[in-house]
């Protein structure tokens, strides 16, 4: 069986990424697709637009065959580790033959050779590493790059992005997100499916997330932590704790938070990333040992009625623990998902209308 992978985050999943989906499995002859998703928390520095098990069923009813997990731990970190982490888990599967991503320029973005000198005169990664590179060209080098260092037997294999997934307005996911806010109608840039699970979220206030509750939350977080804890934290280098504790105490909105914390050497979405670390506890050393080495299980969230089989392929092949549930891996899945029960506890409280704790464990796959 000729498996196909996509590492993203469906937030929300558009007609762009359901076009993803079947231009993997027509034009790579993949029998089946199994999309590695993150979890509450996404690698823009926010939480998700929607609860990650209604997401993972727009996606298993839009085109993939399989929803995995891509935990915090991974999706809160830059570029380079946020696509480290995915293609080591889905080169863990044992089963998964082709990494699929969207491209945008004609040629991926090449490394400078004065990079390190760039770094070191506090330029952010993005500008010092990629000559000229496009938002997700920068994340297929990446995706590229993680393929040889860790030796993964994935075949890189890129789908063009066309003018409906790339467009500014509702083309995209981030238009779409702001388009919702605005109370405008986004009903044509989704798949049916999407939009009816959208539709039913707001509708139950379960979206989107609330900025004045996420502002809350960061500064009370940020206001009680010791500069010790703080130094420990993700995220937390050349002063960016200190820089935080004090916008803690002025800002009055998330947005003056995040204009307070920032400064020329650090990208918007660091600065973002770093404050959901703070929220989370997500400490330096979790993510250290994360990227050093093969993930330490991998979590589907659910699968298509018509691919059960995947299951099985899965739970026989991967080189990591394989669950489908959140009992068993609450007793061994260690530290990486005790952040992950956390992220997920911690996203119900910031909707409009707070959920309960524990869906982690309550949630059974999602079988479509």
């Amino acid at each position: 069986m000729k498996i196909a992978g996509i590492i993203a985050e469906y937030n929300p999943f558009h007609k762009g990424h359901a076009r993803h989906i079947e231009l993997t499995r027509l034009l790579s002859g993949a029998d089946g697709v199994i999309c590695l998703m993150s979890g509450s928390f996404v690698q823009r520095g926010e939480p998700a637009f929607m609860d990650k098990f209604a997401r993972a069923r727009a996606a298993l009813m839009s085109g993939a065959d399989m929803v995995l997990e891509l935990p915090a731990v991974y999706s809160l970190q830059a570029a380079e580790y946020f696509a480290l982490g995915g293609v080591r888990i889905l080169d863990s599967l044992g089963s998964v033959e082709i990494l699929s991503f969207g491209r945008e320029g004609s040629e991926l973005p090449k490394i400078r050779e004065d990079a390190r000198a760039r770094l070191k005169r506090g330029e952010s990664y993005p500008a010092a590493v990629y000559a000229e590179a496009l938002p997700n060209d920068l994340l297929a080098a990446e995706y590229i790059k993680g393929i040889e260092k860790t030796g993964a037997r994935l075949k890189p294999f890129w789908v063009k992005r066309d003018e409906l997934h790339d467009a500014p307005g509702l083309g995209s996911a981030l238009g779409i997100r702001r388009a919702v806010r605005a109370g405008e109608d986004i009903t044509d840039a989704l798949t049916a499916q999407s939009a009816e699970i959208l539709r039913e979220q707001l509708i139950k206030e379960r979206a989107p997330w609330r900025e004045d509750a996420l502002f809350r939350l960061v500064c009370a977080r940020a206001r009680t932590l010791s500069e010790c804890e703080a130094h420990k934290i993700q995220g937390a280098d050349e002063g960016l704790e200190y820089r935080l504790k004090h916008a803690s105490e002025e800002a009055r909105s998330l947005e003056e938070l995040i204009n307070l914390v920032k400064s020329k050497r650090y990208t918007r979405a660091r600065i973002c990333r770093f404050l959901m670390c703070v929220l989370l506890d997500l400490p330096k050393s979790l993510a250290e040992r994360a990227n050093m080495g093969a993930p330490e299980y991998i979590r589907c969230l659910g699968v298509r009625r018509d691919k059960l089989e995947l299951l099985s392929l899965c739970a026989r092949n991967s080189r990591a623990p394989f669950y489908t549930s959140g009992a068993e891996l609450k007793r061994e899945g260690g530290e990486i998902f005790a952040l992950e029960r956390r992220a997920t506890d911690i996203f119900e409280l910031l909707l409009p209308q707070p959920g309960p704790g524990g869906r982690d464990m309550t949630e059974g796959l999602i079988v479509i």
